[in-house]
């Protein structure tokens, strides 16, 4: 089944500081990159939007930026 994926780099302010592009992909597993560069150490909630024809479901998951 295809799905629209897209995903965001949210601050602890609830900000969204980096923004990926959304992409069409089928079912299974995938990889993407989203840059760090120029943030500030501190911790980021990564969050995953699928959206099928079915509906969209949501995932967090933390991201720690170190120096």
């Amino acid at each position: 089944r295809d799905a629209e994926v897209t995903f965001w780099l949210v601050n602890t302010l609830g900000q969204r500081v980096r923004t990926g592009t959304a992409r069409r992909e089928t079912a299974g597993e995938h990889a993407y990159r989203l840059s760090t560069a120029g943030l500030a150490p501190g911790v980021y909630v990564v969050q995953v939007t699928v959206t099928t024809g079915a509906g969209a479901r949501q995932y967090h998951r933390t991201l720690t930026v170190a120096e």
